[in-house]
Parts: structure tokens; sequence; C-alpha cells
């Protein structure tokens, strides 16, 4: 096919052919003399003569083996792990020390935080809750708690919530890790339990494994009413900073390549 193109184009007149030698395929390509244009035929050619392509993927395990499958002696990896918005992108054909290149094959990996993350980084920085709210909260993300187990959490929830209605006089930490509720009902004093400290086992990135975070629900009583706060151990900021960190360790581990710390603008 490249050939009859080549032939019916050097049968008119102001073309030239011209051969681009490359270290993995000849290109043809066809000059016009008179308007000093030039066009590549190299889509004739039975395949081109080099990978240009962008592969996005959306999590490190593709990205590792996009990369491990595409690599040469030169890829090298820029880890952007400090900004506001985190990436890690591959140059699969990146220039060699003695020998420039072109660039023009790429896999890019931006992780995104999980629904998991939001949502209980939203309760940390949300302040006070009412009791209502936490229930709610606690039933529908039960399943991100490692200890108290999810069961054990809605069995608290549910006996929380049976008393949510009555006054409150105090409430204190046990030992145990939970905390006392003392609240009146029919004219005496009754006690619940529910906890204080949350483990909780969730993906901080989307696609990525879960990972072990430490809770706390904090809590204050005013005019018999009660409110909660949940509060993370560790600053948010940090520990996201630190998950990307270790994400990008083993993508270092994993791959074996040249690898910056930096983005790449090229």
């Amino acid at each position: 096919m490249l050939e009859d193109a080549i032939k019916y184009l050097r049968s008119l007149s102001g073309y030239t052919t011209v051969t681009e030698e490359t270290d993995s395929y000849p290109s043809k390509i066809i000059a016009m003399s008179e308007k000093s244009r030039t066009e590549s035929l190299e889509r004739f050619q039975e395949r081109p003569n080099r990978i240009e392509h962008t592969a996005t993927l959306v999590s490190s395990g593709a990205f590792i083996d996009y990369v491990n499958r595409f690599k040469g002696p030169s890829t090298s990896i820029y880890l952007d792990i400090f900004g506001d918005y985190p990436s890690f992108s591959a140059l699969l054909d990146h220039h060699d020390p003695k020998a420039p290149s072109w660039n023009k094959h790429r896999a890019v990996f931006a992780p995104k935080v999980s629904l998991e993350w939001k949502a209980w980084t939203a309760l940390h920085n949300g302040g006070a809750i009412d009791q209502a709210g936490l229930v709610a909260f606690m039933e529908d993300h039960a399943n991100d708690l490692h200890e108290p187990s999810p069961a054990a959490m809605l069995t608290a929830v549910q006996q929380f919530e049976a008393v949510e209605t009555h006054k409150y006089n105090s409430a204190i930490n046990l030992d145990n890790g939970n905390m006392q509720l003392t609240y009146v009902k029919d004219g005496g004093q009754r006690k619940v339990t529910f906890p204080h400290t949350l483990d909780l086992y969730i993906p901080m990135l989307e696609n990525e494994d879960k990972v072990f975070v430490q809770g706390r629900l904090r809590y204050k009583t005013r005019e018999g009413s009660i409110a909660f706060m949940f509060q993370l151990k560790q600053d948010p900021e940090r520990l996201m900073r630190d998950a990307v960190r270790a994400l990008g360790e083993e993508i270092k581990e994993l791959c074996e390549c040249h690898h910056y710390e930096g983005v790449s603008r090229s």
C-alpha cells in the first residue's frame, strides 16, 4: 500500500520522495518542493514508526502493569506527591542522556479521594452533630468500621436511638474505649454505653487498598441535650499526604524505572 502511494505521487509534478530512517522503521515522506510542504506517508505503512499515545489509568496497579509492559531503558516516572492534585506520570520513550526522544508515549495516574474518605473527613470537619444525625451517619457507614465491628456499632446505634428523646445528665469516658451516658427516664436515672474510640478500615483513595484509620467521638451536654463531634486522631491532610507518598514508594519499587519527584512539562 505504501509503495503504491509513493508510485502514484511520484507521477505528479512537484513531488519528491524522501526516506527518513528511524531505529525501528523507515518512514517515506513526500516533499512538495514548490510550496515547501511535506507530507508523511506513515499512515500507509503496515505499522507506525513510534507509539504516540497517552494512557490514563485509574489505579496504581493498572499504572504499574502498563509501565512494566512498555518500559524501556530510558523510561522515567515523575511523581508529583506534594501538590493539591497528586499525580504520577510515566514517559515511556523518555530522552536518553546521549539522544533526545519524542516523549509521545505516556502513562498517567491521578489518584482520586475515595467516597469513604470524603464522608469521614466531612464529619471530622463538620463540627457538632446532633444525636439523630449521628445515628443516621453511623447506620449508613457502619461497614467502614473495624473496631467496634459493624454489628456491634449497629447494636449500639439502635440502643442509643431508643433513648434519644430523654434528658441527659452527664457523660463519661470508660477505660474500655466506650462512653457512658446518664439520662433521666420515668423520674429515674438510666445509663447507656456508646463507642468512644473508632477504628476505621477504609480506602483513602479510589481503587486502592483499605487502610486502618483511628478516630474518636467527643460529646458535650447542655440543658439536657447532647451533641457529638467526630475527630480523626491525626490531621487528615497529613494522613492523605502519607498515603500518596506510600503509593509513590510502591510505584518506584515495582516499576524499577528512573524516577523523579516533580512534574514533566514537555
